[in-house]
């Protein structure tokens, strides 16, 4: 007890300035750090004699490659840091937390995990119907371009199934929205609690999928529709495994879709 390093009390919690930085650093690893990983990828790609003439630069077999190669080293660069940072954490503060108090790694309170992918079907077919007859079909150029040979089904469709939806829960339904989260008060109402978190963490996810080429009012209605609904998992159970278990089965059902099309 002299050195005054002890674990915390369960209930206090990593500090809110200690939660952005893994916030931020969590962001960057994902977001930014995909325009990092595609120039060494496009470097190897022109060594390799894949840009040989002008016309290869629109190759889009060739650029959805690129795309997916560098958003899984950013979304495994992602799951490396959040799995190490309690154990560098403690070793540098001495404070003791786990994945439960950094990004509600925990079992849910109110929801039971076997029912959200049930409860995801659903939700996709009154939202992917409702959106197609009052807008219009998405129309996402990048992403048929990402199921458009063999190869690319089977990985893309792994990819977008497991790793990247794992790294995007954990991004924004976990650290971001902590870190948006304050402190539990009496005089605090639930929903006023977690109103700011809701609001933000939803928003911000959809932006992001402008990015990834959702530049239709159609695609950004499903993907904004599509966040509400994950991040109401999250703050309903106060768990981000609800959340994750919907984003992979969300997506597997849209990459399955995408097979069908390109003709698999």
């Amino acid at each position: 007890m002299g050195s005054g390093l002890l674990p915390p009390s369960a209930d206090e919690g990593p500090s809110r300035l200690s939660r952005w930085a893994l916030a931020a650093a969590l962001f960057t690893a994902y977001a930014p750090m995909q325009l990092v990983f595609a120039l060494p990828v496009v470097l190897i790609a022109y060594l390799l004699g894949m840009f040989r003439t002008a016309s290869d630069l629109q190759n889009l077999s060739l650029l959805a490659w690129m795309a997916l190669l560098s958003g899984l080293l950013a979304a495994l660069l992602t799951l490396l840091i959040v799995w190490s940072w309690p154990r560098v954490w403690s070793h540098a503060t001495g404070q003791c937390y786990t994945l439960a108090d950094w990004i509600a790694w925990r079992k849910p309170h109110t929801l039971p995990l076997w029912s959200v992918p049930l409860l995801t079907l659903v939700m996709l077919v009154v939202v992917g119907c409702g959106v197609t007859l009052l807008i219009g079909p998405t129309g996402l150029d990048l992403q048929m371009q990402l199921f458009s040979t063999r190869r690319l089904q089977v990985i893309s469709g792994l990819a977008v199934s497991t790793i990247v939806p794992l790294a995007e829960e954990i991004v924004f339904r976990g650290a971001l929205y902590n870190a948006l989260l304050p402190p539990a008060r009496a005089d605090i109402p639930f929903w006023r609690r977690h109103l700011t978190p809701f609001v933000v963490c939803s928003v911000f996810f959809a932006l992001l999928h402008v990015l990834a080429g959702f530049n239709t009012a159609a695609s950004l209605v499903m993907a904004l529709l599509l966040s509400f609904y994950l991040t109401a998992l999250r703050t309903i159970s106060g768990s981000i495994l609800p959340s994750i278990a919907g984003h992979m089965m969300w997506n597997l059902i849209g990459a399955l879709a995408l097979v069908f099309m390109n003709g698999g």
